[in-house]
């Protein structure tokens, strides 16, 4: 279930009578305000049946807990060290060259608190052994999602396209539970998997496999966030700019990807409803910082 995406107010089936709530012109594209987004709409007392208000969507109004499926106990920290955030990037060959040079820029160019690692990744083979050891913080996907049909019968599953290979929900299940890397995987620096790519966490009745539970379950991450949809390449790149910018300045993951769904509407963008984080919405990739008298 898309929760993010879920409208809460009640409206009714006539169109003619829907409202759109001032919020829209306040925190959307046509307004000024650039500050913190409240947890309420600052309107909710002119809201009456068939008012249309950002709001109502519980991804732009509340910090969704999405957890993933498994039996293990989930991290609210990815790493108690205190040097630098790292990063390990693999990125598709398939993309579009021009917005994925771009992007890889901008993240270089990001806060120095991060440490950018985009190792050359040519094989399946060269891919495990960037993911084999407990050396980042975020493992980011930038790549092509395609759909895998074995059978005219068979539910389609998912493949993270890399141009000259592909991987697969099974074979990373495969990696971790045939010892291909040690076992327990991850155990101390479980580090957050980002699927930036379309449709990489959809999952319908007819899924089996997917990457949330190979990841979370089998590889051992924290946790992983990924897209329901298709999403088009540059701004894909863009969203997750947003959201590793926050994460770098101490937010959770819930409250990052809030203010990344908020940033985008204020382009006159709804996409940012799109990301699902399946993971526990306190999630850092440090401590939280406290107040020390």
């Amino acid at each position: 279930m898309l929760w993010p995406a879920v409208y809460d107010l009640p409206v009714g089936g006539d169109t003619s009578l829907y409202e759109a709530c001032p919020s829209v012109r306040v925190f959307g594209p046509e307004g000024d305000d650039t500050g913190p987004v409240p947890a309420v709409c600052p309107f909710e007392d002119r809201h009456s049946d068939n008012i249309l208000c950002p709001f109502g969507f519980w991804g732009l109004s509340s910090f969704v807990e999405q957890p993933p499926p498994g039996s293990r106990d989930l991290r609210t920290v990815v790493h108690h060290g205190e040097d630098h955030v790292a990063l390990l990037a693999a990125v598709g060959s398939s993309l579009d060259q021009e917005l994925t040079a771009l992007h890889v820029n901008r993240l270089r160019a990001g806060p120095p608190s991060c440490r950018l690692d985009q190792p050359v990744i040519g094989s399946e083979d060269q891919l495990v052994d960037a993911l084999g050891p407990e050396a980042m913080d975020v493992v980011y996907f930038y790549c092509h999602c395609g759909y895998d049909r074995r059978s005219d019968l068979a539910a389609a599953d998912r493949y993270l396209d890399f141009g000259s290979y592909s991987v697969r929900p099974v074979d990373v299940t495969r990696w971790a539970r045939g010892r291909t890397w040690e076992y327990p995987h991850w155990p101390r620096r479980s580090p957050l998997v980002v699927l930036n790519g379309c449709h990489t966490t959809e999952a319908n009745s007819g899924t089996l496999n997917g990457f949330v539970r190979a990841f979370t379950e089998w590889a051992g991450a924290s946790g992983v966030v990924g897209t329901e949809v298709v999403v088009e390449q540059g701004l894909a790149g863009w969203a997750m700019e947003q959201l590793f910018a926050h994460l770098l300045n101490g937010a959770s993951v819930a409250s990052a990807l809030r203010s990344v769904r908020w940033n985008m509407l204020r382009r006159g963008n709804v996409m940012g409803l799109a990301y699902t984080a399946h993971c526990l919405a306190d999630l850092s990739l440090r401590p939280p910082a406290t107040n020390q008298e």
